[in-house]
């Protein structure tokens, strides 16, 4: 469809620039003769400021985020998680004189963000035993919610986010915990679906404290786990008088009856960026030349057309094209720290929820990273007609990293605001004066 797209808006441009007639049968909604009459404008208004970003569900996302890392223009962020478990198969009993040997949390490993170098990217994991339960809410779980867990942590491992592949199961992290707490599942009669929740309400897996404090600037990274993998899991291993070799015991993170959530922490006090901090400490002040998203609950962008309904004061206008130019601050570093692909652009509903601009309905919708200029570039046509047709009260939208990942992803990117005095954002207008009677 894609395709399709992009040969209408060429033959668009083409009758808008073309000297010679053409003959359309079927004329739309825009007449030939008044595509003659477009008019093109990059002047108008912006204004745009870095904001907070508002809460976002962290539950059942695709990967645990667990590590932390020292962004010289971001500051310090944390990613932590928590998570129930379940039986992979009913253990009815035992056998025969059965004895523990050892528990270990499983995790596979999936990627990291930062630096994972020996030297750069050691920490410290802490995991702790959920001493509530975890239920399965349908407001969700976010980097804010609470929930209770014995303070005396069950292991204590340093590591290096660097693994290697684990008895054909795949690259992973293993965190072999306490004994006592590992006996108690073999104290129990049975392991199943129905008991499980009361020998284990969950996990919270953490990087320690101490570590965050001691990272310098550019060090540290963030590991993604993958808990839909049945790799990922609570190894409890024993033997008995007919498995003198041992058994294992799989309590899996996977499936629907289970909750995983991330929580995110940044720090934006530690950032290297005055204007960051600035801005933060300003807010609504639209005078700063660089604007800062970073996925993991942590900031967008707000972005207002004050006087955009100026184009309507002395006649309607169709917006042919509307396409917003935000060029990236190339000095920034992304090889340690990569942007995202693109980015989206949405307004807020009355309840806070996500209403995404209204090209998303149409298949010409595009947001694309413009390697060449080194710019991100999106389209907003249908957006900037409905708000000259006055379908919006307030003209404001937010510009964000890919909201779909956002409970997941770190990454974050430094765009241009339109005060910057060399490659400043713009929003470029292709439109159409209409004639009335």
């Amino acid at each position: 469809m894609r395709k399709i797209a992009i040969l209408l808006f060429t033959l668009l441009v083409a009758a808008i620039y073309s000297c010679e007639d053409n003959t359309n049968t079927d004329p739309g909604i825009i007449p030939p003769e008044d595509l003659l009459n477009a008019i093109y404008s990059d002047t108008t208004t912006i204004r745009a400021y870095t904001v907070y970003d508002d809460t976002i569900r962290t539950d059942n996302a695709r990967y645990a985020a667990l590590g932390s890392y020292y962004d010289p223009e971001f500051g310090r962020t944390t990613a932590s998680f928590f998570t129930t478990f379940n039986v992979a198969q009913k253990y009815e009993n035992f056998g025969t004189n059965p004895v523990f040997d050892s528990i270990v949390l499983v995790l596979r490993f999936r990627g990291t963000y930062g630096d994972a170098k020996k030297l750069n990217g050691y920490m410290i994991a802490e995991v702790f035993e959920v001493t509530q339960d975890i239920p399965a809410e349908s407001s969700g779980y976010n980097s804010y919610s609470q929930i209770s867990y014995n303070p005396i942590p069950l292991a204590t491992q340093g590591f290096v986010p660097i693994f290697t592949s684990f008895a054909n199961q795949g690259t992973q992290l293993r965190i072999k915990l306490n004994n006592a707490f590992g006996q108690r599942f073999l104290n129990a009669d049975s392991l199943t679906a129905n008991n499980v929740k009361n020998l284990i309400k969950g996990l919270y897996v953490r990087i320690s404290p101490q570590t965050t404090a001691n990272q310098a600037p550019g060090q540290g990274a963030i590991v993604f786990f993958d808990l839909i993998s049945e790799v990922s899991r609570l190894a409890i291993h024993f033997h008995n008088d007919q498995n003198p070799e041992g058994l294992e015991m799989k309590l899996i993170t996977t499936g629907s009856s289970n909750v995983r959530f991330n929580r995110f922490t940044h720090d934006y006090a530690a950032s290297g960026a005055s204007d960051l901090v600035t801005q933060l400490n300003n807010p609504g002040n639209p005078t700063a030349s660089r604007l800062f998203l970073q996925s993991g609950q942590g900031l967008r962008v707000k972005i207002e057309f004050p006087y955009l309904l100026n184009y309507t004061t002395d006649k309607k206008i169709i917006i042919n094209k509307a396409e917003l130019i935000i060029p990236a601050d190339e000095l920034t570093d992304y090889f340690l720290y990569p942007a995202p692909f693109n980015l989206v652009t949405y307004t807020l509903n009355d309840d806070g929820s996500y209403n995404l601009v209204d090209d998303f309905q149409f298949n010409y919708y595009d947001s694309f990273w413009d390697d060449i200029n080194k710019q991100f570039k999106i389209r907003i046509t249908q957006h900037v007609q409905q708000i000259i047709n006055g379908k919006y009260n307030v003209n404001a939208m937010f510009l964000d990293t890919p909201i779909l990942s956002k409970n997941t992803d770190v990454n974050r990117v430094v765009v241009f605001g339109p005060n910057h005095p060399i490659r400043p954002m713009k929003l470029h207008l292709v439109y159409t004066p209409v004639q009335t009677q």
